[in-house]
Formats: structure tokens, sequence, C-alpha cells
């Protein structure tokens, strides 16, 4: 019965691995504007998009060097073409002739045609869709879009351009969330087998024998199996939030595996080496479930989704592991329980002596660290993601930047309540914009009614200048912005966006303080009211506060984990206590030192790091610290710190991999990860050794 139970087990695990890989092959990556926002953020982004019915702009750009006709001709061709194949009832196409075709349509003579198009490029400063160098084109999308009707767009778009011989670009939120995707399914789908295969082959290496090599492979594969499935069931598709969970599960895993496999060299049997590591595995699994839980408090709801998806699959899956691990060698109860000897392994046992030298050069280290972090940088641009020199949509976000406009920073909205608009409430507003635009430079353009109104009053030959009725005000924009019109202009609602250069977090700061203090110095107002709003806005503000969330909330679960170590493994004493949560915190600050020398940056994928090592660290500093309690001293290093090692090993070398990958938050993730994983690992082995020989009584110390 036994032997049929343990087939059973086994050939299911197996099984839902394979399931669990192969129904999850295409889950895409979404992360849509609301993701990363906070609670009272998110309410005032969902009362923005009340009053302003958001449309998203593609935009796409066609460098052709040819006469204003020539490529006035190639612009409409384009058009029709786009028209075809877009449906309108998703999609609105404007293009030099949509915004400015009844100023010309009735001019035969090529002549007096081309002098009027060249008077009108000369003018249309606010959208340049047509000049010598170049042709656009703007696609207004229909609010509440599929993930799947936006990319089948952006495929009919790229279809169309890719047509001709010229060189084409896009640019847009679209555009962005799409080029995330892709890269996030090449990680998935190429970079991620890549690295398990790697990971295999490091742990036959080192166990020289198949048999113990399946035993830890499997289930830390299965682990990252179950947690993309629970993602695929619940949500339906990844984020950059819960895309970290397959790893981590994996890492967590494969480490308890090689607890289990080297701890056994010094068991009888499977059931007795469990016995004896019962309470440092119930330990690791119950306070990092606690710790992880403990996130459930942040107001970032993809935070709290991370927090029980992880503090669930860490539990789950190492009870399937250690289910398959019993079954296994049940069946096959001569697997070799011993490591090959590794000349380098017995190297790297002295090269750190636990001495009070090694023990203050590590603080020390941590010190620097810590001094460190204020001056390391914040990257929460998802547009400098891309290299601009290689990836088309770097290579899109820079031309389009330069040639049509730059990206919308914020969006000013003004409502006024008691009245509707007057003349004189527009021309105040104008001059507000003039000075936001002397302030912010030539690199900004402001897309408004009045902006609208005056460039088109230019092109006509009236002037720069507004209309003299308000009759006419509405009825001249909407004849310029068509379907567009109620999202800038209603009679109690005013809307300017500010468009610039994508902005660093101190650039985005800087630009924000700027305009809100020229809106106070613009104040009082009467009955007119502002709000800072828009899109990428809420969103950039919502980022410069989630990397400290997400450490503040790192922090509480390292707090968490050492209260229940406190009162549940560590007896209620002091001093090792303080040892459990130094040896966990120190390693991912002396990571921040590492940081800052490599220039690397705080971004989501960096920060979610620490969650993964901290689960690594805290694993080992429990099945240390219960092998400093209960083993001699010379069974230490080859029953535990050896699979800390090795366990270290594989993994940095696994996911060092990712490290080759162009995209910057998994290229960078990869090598803070490698970091605070091998630091995790010195601060374990000899830290952790030193701080106790230098704390503990002698009296206290076991041979």
């Amino acid at each position: 019965m036994k032997k049929i139970v343990s087939w059973f087990t086994v050939c299911a695990c197996i099984v839902v691995t394979l399931v669990s890989l192969i129904l999850t092959l295409p889950m895409s990556q979404e992360n849509p504007e609301k993701l990363f926002l906070r609670d009272q953020q998110l309410q005032d982004f969902e009362l923005y998009t009340k009053k302003i019915e958001e449309r998203e702009i593609v935009v796409g750009l066609v460098k052709s060097q040819q006469s204003l006709l020539q490529n006035l001709e190639l612009s409409d061709d384009l058009a029709a073409q786009l028209a075809d194949v877009l449906s309108d009832q998703q999609v609105t196409i404007h293009s030099f002739r949509t915004f400015f075709g009844k100023m010309f349509s009735s001019t035969i003579d090529p002549l007096a045609l081309s002098e009027k198009i060249e008077k009108i490029v000369g003018e249309a400063k606010l959208l340049p869709l047509l000049d010598q160098k170049h042709i656009a084109h703007l696609f207004v999308l229909v609010p509440n879009l599929t993930l799947r009707d936006k990319n089948s767009i952006l495929q009919h778009i790229k279809t169309v351009y890719a047509k001709g011989p010229n060189p084409y670009f896009l640019s847009g939120p679209t555009v962005i969330n799409q080029g995330l995707n892709e890269q996030s399914n090449q990680i998935k789908n190429r970079l991620f087998p890549l690295m398990f295969m790697l990971c295999f082959f490091l742990l036959w290496g080192m166990t020289g024998k198949m048999l113990p090599t399946l035993v830890i492979f499997v289930p830390s594969l299965m682990a990252s199996g179950l947690s993309l499935l629970s993602i695929y069931l619940l949500f339906g598709s990844m984020n950059m939030i819960n895309s970290v969970l397959p790893l981590f599960t994996f890492a967590i895993n494969a480490s308890l595996g090689l607890h289990l496999l080297f701890s056994l060299a010094y068991s009888e049997n499977f059931n007795s080496m469990i016995k004896f590591k019962t309470t440092p595995i119930c330990l690791m699994m119950g306070t990092t479930f606690i710790g992880l839980i403990s996130l459930v408090v942040s107001d970032l709801a993809i935070i709290r989704q991370f927090a029980l998806l992880a503090a669930g699959l860490t539990v789950l899956t190492s009870v399937t592991h250690l289910a398959f691990a019993w079954a296994f060698y049940a069946l096959f109860p001569n697997t070799p329980r011993q490591a090959r000897p590794l000349q380098l392994f017995n190297r790297w046992q002295g090269l750190l002596p636990p001495t009070r030298l090694t023990f203050w050069v590590l603080t020390l280290l941590t010190v620097i660290g810590t001094l460190a972090i204020p001056s390391i940088r914040l990257e929460t641009e998802a547009a400098h993601y891309f290299n601009q020199e290689k990836h088309p949509v770097g290579q899109g976000i820079k031309e389009i930047g330069g040639t049509i406009f730059g990206n919308p920073n914020m969006d000013i909205i003004l409502e006024k309540t008691s009245a509707p608009w007057s003349m004189a409430d527009l021309e105040k507003i104008h001059q507000l914009e003039n000075k936001l635009l002397s302030a912010l430079g030539p690199h900004y353009k402001i897309l408004s009614p009045n902006q609208f109104l005056l460039e088109a009053n230019a092109i006509s030959g009236v002037g720069r200048s507004l209309p003299s009725s308000l009759l006419s005000y509405p009825i001249i924009l909407g004849q310029i912005l068509g379907d567009t019109n109620a999202s800038y202009y209603q009679d109690h609602l005013y809307r300017m966006t500010l468009m610039g250069p994508t902005l660093g977090t101190l650039e985005f700061t800087a630009f924000d303080k700027l305009v809100a203090q020229l809106l106070k110095a613009e104040e009082p107002w009467g009955p007119i009211s502002y709000q800072l709003t828009g899109t990428s806005y809420n969103l950039k503000r919502s980022q410069l506060n989630l990397v400290s969330i997400l450490a503040l909330s790192f922090l509480s679960s390292l707090v968490v984990i050492t209260l229940s170590a406190f009162f549940i493994s560590l007896q209620r004493k002091i001093r090792p206590t303080l040892i459990f949560f130094a040896v966990n915190l120190f390693p991912l600050l002396t990571t921040c030192l590492f940081i800052k020398i490599f220039n690397l940056s705080f971004n989501i994928a960096t920060v979610m790091t620490f969650s993964i090592a901290l689960g690594l660290v805290v694993d080992g500093t429990f099945h240390l610290q219960h092998a400093h309690a209960h083993l001699p001293r010379e069974q230490i290093w080859p029953s535990v710190k050896y699979p800390i090692w090795a366990s270290t090993l594989v993994l940095t070398l696994s996911f060092a991999i990712l490290a080759m990958n162009q995209f910057l938050p998994i290229r960078e993730f990869a090598l803070v990860l490698v970091m605070s994983i091998f630091l995790g690992m010195i601060f374990d082995l000899y830290f952790l050794d030193a701080a106790i020989r230098l704390f503990t009584p002698k009296g206290e110390l076991k041979d």
C-alpha cells in the first residue's frame, strides 16, 4: 500500500508540474495604469476619469524625405489604408488633412497649394504631423478597450506601415505595455527554461547522481508551476509584481531540497531526518507565512495580492515538496545522500574565519550600504526601461518625443462651478499657460483649448489671439478636436496637458514642485478650482512612494518574522533574537552598497528581490541556529552550511542568466537578486557564527 501511495504521489507531482507549465504558456503580462496606484490615489484617478473621458492616443511616425505635397499624398494614402483595416468603432485616425484639410482642400493650383501647406506647417507647432522629413498619424482609442483589442490595433498599424520602404515608429501607453508584455513572454518562454536547465545541471554536478538531482529539482520546478497556475486561475495574467512568485517559490524549495538531502547523510532514514528537521522547517514555513501575511495592511492592492499568494504558496509548495521527497525516498531508498567532494567548497570553509574581524568588517559594510541608500537613483519611468538605441519601443519614444510631442507629464483640470466660462476667465487661463511655458522651457508644449484656438487662428491668418466672442469659442474648438473636444472643454471644465520629455524621479519632483508653485502664485482663483492629475502624473506620484512602501512592507515582514522566532524558537531570549534580526537584515543593507557601486536603481523589480532574498536567508538562519543548538560543530558544515553554500551557488549562477537581458528591470532584478542571495549566504555562514561566538558566554557555546 505504501508503495502504491508513493508512486501515486510522485506521478501526481510530475503531472501537476507539466500541466501547470503547459496551461500557463499563453499567459501574458499586463500592467494597466491603475496597477500601481495606492487606494487613495486610485479613488482620485477614478474621479478624474469620470470628469474627463480619457482617450488613449497612439502616435505613428513615418520618416520620409520628400516634398510637402509628396508627403501629404503619402499621409493620405496611409490614412486610407489604415481606415480600411481599423474599425471606426474602436479607433479614430487623425492625419494632417483631418486637422487642417478645410484650409487648403479648395485650392487646386499646385503652387498655391504648396504655399498654403508650407504656411500651415510653419505655424502648426502643437501637432506637427507633416513636414519634408516625416508624416505622422494620431490614433485615438475609444475607452475601455481590452488588451487584445489594443494589440490588434497596433498589429494592423504595423502591418500597414511595414508595407512601405520608410522606417516607422510608434509610441503611447499601449505601445509601452505591449513592449512590456513581449519582454515578459520572451523571459518566460526562453530565459526561464534556460535558467531551469542550468539549475538542473548544476545540481547534477554537485550531487553527482541523477536521483538526488531529481528529488531536489522536480518539486522546485513544481513550485514554480503551481505559482504560475495560481496567478493564471486567479487573475488571468501576470504583472511586474506577481511575476516574482515563480522565482520566489523555486528558490525557497531548491534551498529546502538541498537541506533535506544533506541532512539525510547524518540520519538513519527520511522519517528520522524529518523528526530532527521538523522544528526549523516549520519555523521557516510559519514565520515566512506570518511575515508575508503582514503585508496585507498595505494600501496598495497589488501588494496585498502578492502577500496572500506568496504566503499561501510558501506553505503549499513546501508541503508538496515534503510529500514528494517522502514518496521518492520510499521508492528509491538507496538514493545517494552525500554530494561528491568539491575542492572549491573545502577551500571556501576557511575563507572567512568566524572572528571579531569578520564580524566588524561585515558590520562596517552594512553601515556603508545603509548610508548609500539615499543616493541610489529611483527609476519610475517605464519609458526608460527600453534601450532607446536598440529596442523598437525605446526608438519610438525617442523619435516621436523629439519630433511630434513628448510625454503627457501632467493634466491640470480647472473647474468653475458657479457659472459657465467667460472670455475673461479664458484670458486669465491664457496668461497662466504663457507663464507655464516660459518656466518649463522650449521642450514643453501645452495641449489645451486656448492653445489649439490660438494656433488655428494663426494658421487661418486672423492672428495668434483668442476669439472675441464666447459663442464662437466652442464651435471652432469642436471643429479642431472633433470627438475629443469634450475631454478638453466643457461649460464648467477646462483641461490642459503639459507635454514634455520623459522625466526621471528627481526631474519629475522638480517639475511637480514648479507647476504647483506657479499655480499657487496665481491664487486667489475665486470660484475656479484646480487639480493636478492625469494618468501619467498619478502613476508617477504613486511610484514615487512605491519603493518606500515596499521597503516598509519588507521591514515590517522581517520584524514580524523576528518576533515570531523570539516567541517560538528562541525561547524569548534577547541576544539570539537580535542576532537573528541582524543576520537577516544586514546582507540586504549591504546589497545597497553594491547597487550604488554598479550604478543600478531602485525600481519595482529590484525592490521585490529583497523578498526572495529574505525568504532564503531566514530559511538558512533557522537551520543554522537549530544546528548550533543541537549538533556538534564538526557536523554543522557538511549537514547545514554546505546546503546553504550549494543552493547559493546554484541559484546565483542560474539567475545570472537573466542579467543578459537588455530590458532594464529584468537585468537589474537579476543582478540585485544574485548579489543579495550571495551576501545572504556570507552573513549566514560567517556573520552568524562570528556573532554567536562573540556574544555568547563561553560556558554556553556548544563544542
